[in-house]
């Protein structure tokens, strides 16, 4: 298990420089129109069993952990860019921020709103089930969402990656990597000016 606590007195810093994050297989934010240009292998190959219709390779090996620290990934339907409009994306935003869009059995520590898709770290608690925490939360804000915005028929895509943490793998630099997302897609220079973002260590 890791220790947040501890981790969270070390301080955070977004723009610290370069956190190592070898051997972390994190999915970057790729340009706009998605061209793959600049992803590793590994990457591409996520982005894509994103987009398999059947998503069967995303669930085939997919386990939970009690305790467990998972970096989450899932898009819009259809890669529909939703969150481009700042009123749809605040309201997310501030789903995604809620604990009781995780309760019972998760708790959010980070996460980053990008226009077609968002990133999250994820805790799992005692008899937490990754597939079924991740499904009510993506459940909770469609439905709210769909309440608010009736025009809007479908939210996300069905499935979603996920990526358990290692023990010995730094939570701050995985955190640092997620709100850096909208620097390295280029939408603001500085994760200060982008405000679809939050960290338990902030």
């Amino acid at each position: 298990m890791h220790d947040i606590e501890t981790q969270r007195r070390r301080g955070f810093s977004p723009e610290a420089t370069n956190p190592s994050t070898q051997g972390i297989p994190l999915p970057l934010t790729e340009p706009y129109p998605d061209t793959g240009q600049g992803l590793q292998p590994l990457q591409w190959s996520m982005l894509q069993s994103q987009r398999n219709p059947g998503h069967q390779a995303l669930r085939r090996h997919r386990m939970s952990a009690s305790g467990g620290v998972y970096l989450i990934t899932s898009i819009t339907h259809q890669r529909r860019p939703l969150f481009n409009d700042w009123e749809h994306a605040s309201f997310v935003a501030a789903k995604l921020d809620a604990p009781a869009t995780w309760a019972p059995h998760a708790r959010v520590l980070c996460w980053v709103l990008m226009p077609d898709h968002f990133h999250c770290l994820i805790e799992l608690g005692e008899c937490g089930d990754l597939s079924r925490t991740v499904g009510l939360a993506k459940g909770r804000i469609a439905r709210a969402f769909r309440a608010r915005f009736s025009s809007i028929e479908r939210v996300w895509a069905d499935a979603f990656h996920d990526h358990a943490l290692r023990k010995d793998e730094d939570l701050l630099a995985v955190a640092r990597y997620i709100v850096l997302n909208p620097v390295r897609a280029s939408l603001v220079r500085h994760t200060k000016d982008y405000p679809y973002w939050n960290s338990v260590w902030i």
